[in-house]
């Protein structure tokens, strides 16, 4: 189809840096807003899926997207539409819905950040590595690329967001190396830090597997903190100046046992496989149930907060 261009528009065909932003807002309050419409209609089924619940959010994200954006849905999205903006190729012309939906794809990788899989490290760490590329790469770039206000997913597919009154222009317009170079060594730097900050947590990683073999977890969370004068109601103040406490979560789809039973079998996993629990004062526990469905997400939270002390008795534990 052959598109006319507005004669009447002047200036630079690439949309400003805010108007891109609060498109993306109004997409991300529709795309939630049907996630918890879902959730309130298929939250139990939802919650069976486990980690796999991201996947729905991915799904959706990539239908509503990559059609809306493309041709067939004049590349607008609704929050696009309301900012009179749309995907273009470097010709100026609406893109086809392959190439939106490999757009939208990698756009949408980032609600699989619950996608954590701890049950399979090694894979969990993989996921949480494209999340990590992709989220810097949309941030970086749509924040310093100002020729081109390309993020890292428009830059793949070789797409623009254009004014709407410019459909039609051609941009001649490219990415500085400059930001190539800076991208790729912020991504070195942030493999590094991830790389020291898991050999310090190794110890944590036995727990972790040792906690989703517990009966209807699906994963796992060990958080491990130091803060000043913390306060408990329950406990008090461990130390007048600082206290040490470890949060134990366990996920779970279904109720195999009471939630004390699960809280005693939690706090005993931790106590027998966390290598420095001797530097433990609190321990905290919690059951958590609910889904993430990466657009949208429900949980409650049973916990039960102790000095390690009293629950090493507890449990009859040396």
């Amino acid at each position: 189809m052959e598109t006319k261009i507005d004669e009447s528009y002047m200036g630079r065909p690439i949309c400003g840096f805010w108007r891109r932003c609060v498109a993306f807002v109004v997409d991300t309050i529709i795309l939630g807003l049907l996630g918890v419409v879902l959730g309130s209609m298929l939250g139990q089924q939802f919650a069976m899926l486990g980690t796999l619940g991201s996947l729905v959010g991915f799904i959706i994200a990539i239908c509503y997207l990559g059609i809306m954006n493309s041709h067939v849905g004049n590349g607008q999205s609704i929050g696009k539409k309301l900012l009179k903006i749309c995907v273009v190729n470097k010709e100026g012309n609406l893109i086809s819905i392959k190439r939106s939906c490999v757009r939208a794809a990698i756009v949408s990788v980032i609600v699989c950040n619950g996608l954590s899989l701890n049950s399979v490290p090694l894979l969990g760490h993989v996921i949480a590595g494209i999340v990590a590329v992709v989220f810097i790469g949309i941030i970086y770039f749509y924040l310093f690329n100002k020729k081109t206000r390309q993020g890292i997913h428009d830059i793949i597919c070789g797409s623009y967001v254009y004014k709407v009154a410019a459909i039609g222009t051609p941009i001649t317009a490219t990415v500085s190396r400059v930001h190539y170079i800076t991208y790729a060594v912020i991504l070195i730097v942030i493999t590094i830090a991830s790389y020291t900050s898991l050999n310090e947590n190794k110890d944590i990683s036995f727990t972790l597997q040792e906690l989703n073999k517990i009966d209807g977890a699906y994963a796992a969370n060990v958080n491990y903190m130091t803060r000043k004068k913390v306060f408990d109601p329950k406990v008090g103040v461990v130390d007048g100046k600082a206290s040490t406490k470890l949060t134990a979560t366990i996920f779970v789809y279904k109720n195999s046992k009471t939630d004390d039973e699960l809280k005693d079998e939690i706090a005993r996993v931790v106590l027998n496989t966390y290598p420095a629990m001797q530097n433990v004062q609190i321990l905290i526990v919690n059951i958590r149930r609910g889904y993430n469905i990466g657009i949208a997400q429900e949980y409650t939270d049973s916990w039960t907060s102790g000095s390690a002390q009293k629950w090493k008795e507890k449990l009859q534990l040396n």
